[in-house]
């Protein structure tokens, strides 16, 4: 399983991937073909004030047909593959 994550939560992109690792899952940083899930967390604020919707990475994974969920904390990944 493939993931990619955008956004931001209280834990740091180090620990989610090290975790992801420890149940089997690949985290990569762009939005590929064999991206399985992207993961979104808050939007960081100069999105917001721009008044933009959506991030490069979320129109990225609507184009190629991933899917997208939306997260506030690690566990949720985690959560998902159980």
């Amino acid at each position: 399983m493939t993931i990619v994550f955008t956004g931001k939560i209280k834990e740091t992109r180090k620990e989610i991937k090290e975790k992801c690792e420890l149940h089997g899952i690949r985290m990569e940083n762009k939005v590929t073909y064999t991206t399985d899930v992207l993961f979104v967390g808050r939007r960081a604020s100069h999105f917001v004030e721009r008044g933009e919707e959506k991030s490069k990475k979320e129109l990225e994974a609507e184009n190629k047909g991933i899917e997208i969920e939306y997260i506030s904390g690690l566990n949720e990944i985690i959560q998902f593959f159980i």
